[in-house]
């Protein structure tokens, strides 16, 4: 080796360290100074659940053990539906022929830049038409849309609503043909209205857009954030809570 060689091998070792800690702490600075939203809503009795009027009931949560009792620790136990809450749907959910579980879902679709909409107020649904009068540029890739849902509270109100907003067939059809959004969240418990149940999820699932459901808008305004956005691990379930922030 010359002694050119020397001199830029020893420049490289001691320049890649620098630049990596410069790196991480303007990550750093970044997540201190960024405002993290935490658009989940919490996990608890009186949640809606789909076509139910009484929503989730006290016996969702189970202590089997408790410390009370005489036992070394609290242990909870947890039963309800994979689509309660604040959750995700895979193409296994209305796509027999998918192989395409939650534990099968590309995690990149639920974690980067994010594009947040809202839809007018006069919106019922979200059809072809309002889809293109909101003017999504087709690059997007990740899109939530903030829906009247949210004006009226309806993650917070025990009964189900099916007036809830959602999109019919023609919407969800804009939506793939469009752009190139691949993750799509909307502010009640199913992406596609209740008329267009079956269709609006066909559509979408089967090219792979993987809806969020659920989400907490109150607090979210129009505008570019970040999502992160992780669902559990179960494997061969069409569904899964999640947790879902946005940094801004």
């Amino acid at each position: 080796m010359s002694v050119y060689e020397n001199v830029a091998t020893g420049v490289y070792f001691l320049l890649v360290p620098v630049i990596l800690a410069y790196t991480w702490a303007l990550q750093g600075t970044y997540r201190d100074t960024a405002q993290m939203i935490d658009i989940t809503v919490p996990m608890r009795a009186g949640l809606p659940e789909f076509e139910s009027p009484d929503g989730l009931p006290d016996s969702w949560r189970t202590l089997s053990k408790r410390i009370k009792d005489g036992d070394h620790c609290n242990l909870s136990e947890l039963k309800f539906c994979a689509h309660t809450g604040t959750h995700l749907d895979a193409p296994t959910h209305f796509v027999d022929e998918s192989q395409v579980t939650i534990a099968d879902l590309d995690l990149d679709k639920l974690n980067g830049p994010v594009l947040v909409v809202e839809a007018p107020v006069e919106a019922t649904t979200l059809t072809a038409e309002v889809m293109k009068a909101l003017d999504i540029p087709p690059t997007t890739r990740r899109l939530i849309i903030k829906t009247r849902n949210t004006k009226r509270n309806l993650m917070y109100m025990t009964a189900f609503d099916s007036s809830y907003v959602g999109f019919d067939e023609s919407g969800a059809e804009w939506l793939v043909e469009n752009t190139a959004v691949q993750m799509i969240g909307i502010d009640y418990l199913s992406i596609a209205s209740y008329a267009f149940l079956k269709e609006a999820h066909v559509q979408l699932l089967k090219a792979e857009l993987v809806p969020v459901e659920g989400l907490d808008l109150r607090e979210v305004s129009p505008g570019l954030y970040t999502v992160h956005c992780l669902p559990l691990k179960l494997h061969g379930a069409d569904g899964s809570p999640c947790r879902c922030i946005l940094y801004q």
